[in-house]
């Protein structure tokens, strides 16, 4: 999960509670991001992304 840390829909304590409930998921918190970090900061999220994927799949379970 991504995660803006100034998303004003969805507080930090909502996206932990949600990433511990999903197996094997990893909360990834972007400063200075908001709900529509897509939009807003691109190639942070693309970094975030590249990051996330690149490790192999048995690594996380």
């Amino acid at each position: 999960m991504i995660w803006g840390d100034r998303d004003p829909y969805i507080r930090f304590s909502t996206a932990r509670e949600l990433a511990e409930r999903i197996a094997h998921a990893e909360l990834i918190r972007l400063r200075g991001g908001d709900h529509y970090i897509m939009e807003e900061r691109p190639p942070v999220l693309t970094d975030a992304l590249i990051s996330l994927l690149s490790v192999p799949l048995t690594a996380r379970a």
